[in-house]
């Protein structure tokens, strides 16, 4: 029996109405009748459909004689031209126009299953026509939804399911006709089969074609021959029935292996083995998880006993073991993941981008995509961020990096002109007022709002700050000598556990997910306020206990050696003062700390800025605030963004105090929300509508980007992912484990008969019976 691996892999869901998700895709037409010849009889009508929806397995198939073979071993057949024949089957799938005229039985049959829907494209985008002539209507005319709809003398509008519109010809075909043409280049075939085009023509030639003899046969041909298979009334029955349980099989197989592909990608481990034949002790881990399944999984084993006994035998068998299989099982998870993610951006409109880059073990300079974006789920408002895949790029200058950041938001269907913030690291290249990559975006869109990273801004600040000062250089050096003193020896660590006091709140709390700009700005001031009041008390303690320390170990704290005075000038009355060593160690830490201080004064101004640029959506602004307050704040984002204006923000500021007055929430408790609460609080009492600009306003806030410790984490991902022993891993595989293993949430919710589906559509195969 010939066939492709869609009889067994069918779509989960049907597209038609009242159409069987487990109908049959190998049975045939035959004559006019629109009933079901067998298998055998059709295999000679079929060959033209075979030439085009059968391409070479990638599968193991094992030679006669050869038990010691690999499960899964390539094909010879030439890359380039299974991808040419893969091309030619997604489009049959995807375009009417793609299908060959006359349409092969097997290929009506499963084109009557999926039905007119997926072929409709009634929603456009619809290209115009030109008119040739110079008419004085007009020279071009665009067809429009409403021609899919046909209208009753009751007013009452029905879709014609019949017509479908092809987006590469850019023409209009009838469904059935074009499935029961028998040759469209015989004089008087109906334009509807070859593609109509002409849309100032279009009343009266649809209803005309509606109202043919020729339409009304074909549409009763369709629906009678799709009630059949609905009902397994056809002549081969018997055949379709054998032919569903090896489809369910093969469902229940290709379920199970992309759970093992999923499991293995959410653990970061590799797939492959060194040797991967029925004789080796060791296959890797795809394998040897697949075996294991086996001694408990019905289905599995009797997958396994029949390929060894076929291994024995000397047959060929479909195994989709192979190391090809396993890359596209990847593949098709990382891209369904991903397209949820981006739908998910494109739900929410407006986003945040941020990049960063690092270089992996095959000394290629990776470049992360992470997506900021405000999701909503029913009452549930989250501020995500989505890392989209990595990219390798080998250029340094802002120009380039700018083309290729936006090179991928394009591959990725987002639209630059929706971006509302930007989040890179302070290098110059990346955050440069004039040349950086900032700043060319901001020549685009110029509401791309730029945000240096605050967790880069709080490490230069304190590294600036203690480099300025020899002693303190001198001092940090020789504690990372020790550090690594301690972390050669298990014991000395231990030792050095007990005594050393991680103090680090602020640095990981600006790591957050999804950290908002109001509370990044409240702990930089809690950390400047810190600094400022108990600078005096941080040096005293400092030298209490360095004091104290010496005197236990005995250490003397005098100079040593000759005292070197400043040489003074003729004529100069001041002298040195001739500080001592604890005195001037106290001096030194008091310089670090002002200049700490004042780094963090200087690096937080950008963030400052911003903030009060959207001062008019703070908490104090939206409930206690004036009216004279509220129209000072709100030209300043009004002069960057043009979707509000002033007096819309000001009347739904009041509309939004009447409704927390309403919802029985106090000014007291109103205050301590931040602006993610009151989003939330205008999702929950489903407020967007009377509250528009001011919901849109606070989804530009949030999307704002604050650290780009999402792109640090996703390079985490790739030290695991990316080791020494798979460095030469392809980009496509490295992205789509490490979106598999980051975005582990959307992964966990992937269903797999969608996956299903879509290897089916690209991987069409000959399978025996």
């Amino acid at each position: 029996m010939s066939g492709s691996i869609l009889k067994y892999v069918a779509p989960s869901t049907s597209t038609a109405v009242g159409e069987s998700a487990e109908d049959i895709q190998s049975v045939e037409s035959r004559g006019e009748m629109p009933e079901l010849s067998s298998q055998e009889a059709s295999y000679g009508k079929a060959q033209e459909l075979e030439k085009i929806i059968l391409s070479s397995s990638g599968e193991s198939d094992v030679d006669e004689g050869d038990a010691s073979r690999s499960l899964h071993q390539q094909d010879s057949d030439d890359d380039d031209d299974e991808e040419e024949e893969e091309t030619v089957r997604l489009s049959v799938y995807s375009d009417v126009a793609a299908w060959p005229v006359p349409v092969p039985d097997v290929l009506r049959v499963d084109l009557i299953k999926r039905g007119s829907e997926p072929f409709q494209n009634r929603d456009g985008p619809f290209s115009p026509v030109e008119r040739q002539g110079g008419k004085s209507k007009g020279k071009s005319r665009q067809l429009t939804t409403a021609w899919f709809y046909k209208a009753l003398p009751n007013g009452e509008k029905i879709l014609r399911t019949w017509l479908v519109y092809s987006p590469s010809k850019q023409s209009l075909f009838c469904f059935c006709c074009r499935l029961f043409a028998v040759d469209d280049k015989v004089t008087g075939a109906s334009s509807f089969v070859t593609g109509f085009q002409l849309w100032w023509k279009l009343n009266p030639k649809v209803s005309d074609h509606e109202a043919s003899e020729q339409h009304l046969t074909y549409l009763e041909k369709w629906k009678t021959l799709r009630a059949r298979l609905k009902l397994q009334k056809c002549i081969d029955h018997v055949h379709q029935t054998t032919v569903d349980g090896e489809k369910r099989k093969w469902r229940d197989i290709l379920h199970r292996l992309l759970d093992v592909t999923l499991f293995l990608a959410h653990q970061n481990l590799p797939f492959r083995g060194h040797r991967e034949t029925m004789s080796s002790a060791n296959k890797g881990n795809f394998l040897e998880l697949v075996e294991l399944l086996s001694n408990y999984d019905p289905i599995l084993k009797e997958h396994f006993m029949r390929l060894k006994h076929a291994v024995a035998s000397g047959k060929r068998m479909t195994s989709y073991f192979s190391p090809k299989i396993q890359n596209e099982l990847i593949c098709l998870l990382g891209n369904h993941v991903k397209d949820k993610i981006v739908a998910d951006i494109k739900k929410a409109k407006y986003f945040g981008i941020l990049f960063d880059s690092t270089p992996d073990v095959s000394h290629t300079n990776q470049m992360c995509e992470v997506i900021r974006y405000v999701h909503f789920e029913g009452d549930h408002v989250e501020v995500k961020e989505s890392f989209l895949g990595f990219f390798p790029v080998a250029e340094k200058t802002a120009a380039e990096l700018t083309e290729n950041i936006l090179q991928h938001l394009e591959e990725d269907g987002l639209d630059i002109s929706l971006c509302r913030g930007q989040g890179y690291d302070n290098a110059a290249t990346m955050a440069g007022i004039h040349g950086g990559v900032q700043a060319k975006i901001k020549e685009i869109n110029p509401k791309a709002l730029f945000m240096p990273c605050a967790n880069h801004s709080l490490n230069l600040s304190g590294l600036h700050s203690f480099g300025s000062v020899v002693s303190c250089v001198t001092f940090f050096g020789t504690l990372e000598r020790a550090y690594s003193f301690f972390s050669v020896s298990t014991h000395r660590w231990e030792l050095l556990m007990e005594n050393v006091e991680e103090v680090n709140i602020t640095q990981k709390y600006l790591q957050t997910v999804g950290l908002t700009l109001e509370k990044c700005i409240v702990k930089l001031q809690g950390l400047k306020a810190f600094l400022a009041d108990q600078r005096s008390e941080i040096v005293e303690k400092a030298i209490c206990y360095a004091t104290t320390m010496c005197k236990e170990m005995d250490i003397s704290m005098e100079r040593r050696g000759r005292v070197k005075l400043r040489k003074t000038m003729p004529g100069e009355k001041a002298k040195d003062a001739g500080l001592t060593l604890p005195e001037e160690m106290k001096r030194a830490m008091f310089e670090c700390l002002d200049r700490f201080h004042h780094e963090l004064e200087i690096r937080s101004q950008e963030i400052e800025k911003i903030l009060s640029m959207f001062a008019v959506i703070q908490p104090s602004s939206l409930v206690v605030a004036t009216e004279k307050d509220i129209r000072n704040y709100t030209p300043k984002l009004t002069e960057i963004f043009d979707e509000f204006s002033n007096e819309d923000i000001f009347r739904e500021i009041e509309r939004l105090r009447r409704h927390l007055e309403a919802a029985k929430i106090s000014v007291e408790e109103a205050e301590k929300w931040t602006a993610l609460q009151f989003l939330e609080f205008i999702v929950k009492w489903d407020y967007c509508e009377s509250l528009p600009n001011l919901s849109l306003c606070l989804r530009f806030f949030l999307t704002l980007c604050v650290s780009i410790a999402s792109c640090e984490r996703s390079f985490s991902k790739l030290k695991l992912i990316k080791n020494f022993f798979r460095s030469t891993m392809s980009e496509t595989r490295l992205t789509n484990l490490a979106i598999l293993s980051i975005e582990h949430e959307y992964a966990r919710k992937i269903g797999f008969d969608e996956v299903i589906d879509k290897f089916a559509e690209m991987k069409a195969r000959r399978q025996r019976m």
